[in-house]
């Protein structure tokens, strides 16, 4: 019994440390397309999966990458993402704003994790990065 009420102890622990970081913090990151997301490995081959690896090392040195800096600024190559350079999130939104202080888009932020971020761009679709950090 106390071994149990330790273990609930340490998992009522990571729960709130888990729960004291913010969207903010976690977004701050660099963040690419998530190439593997909807791929069922269990189904491929091995062949197949190590083909898989190889396109996914290869489509990774020329997919969009994002930056979210801490100090609210957007960096990336993409010419969709370039128009933005500052950022924010509200909510479960994040704010994609212009130089000049206007809104362009507000996005929804369908899932955010240390390692990867879901967004619905207003198209009811998920749009998924990795993080490259």
């Amino acid at each position: 019994m106390k071994n149990q009420y330790k273990a609930w102890l340490l998992i009522l622990m990571l729960g709130a440390v888990s729960s004291c970081t913010s969207k903010s913090d976690l977004i701050v990151n660099v963040w690419g397309l998530d190439l593997n997301m909807g791929v069922d490995k269990s189904k491929l081959t091995a062949d197949e999966k190590a083909r898989l690896e190889q396109s996914k090392a290869i489509l990774d040195q020329f997919t969009i990458t994002i930056e979210f800096k801490k100090d609210g600024t957007i960096v990336s190559q993409s010419r969709e993402f370039r128009n933005w350079t500052h950022w924010k999130v509200e909510g479960s939104k994040l704010w994609l704003i212009r130089d000049n202080g206007n809104v362009i888009q507000k996005v929804k932020i369908v899932g955010l994790t240390k390692k990867r971020m879901g967004l619905d761009f207003n198209d009811g679709k998920v749009t998924y990065f990795e993080s490259r950090n």
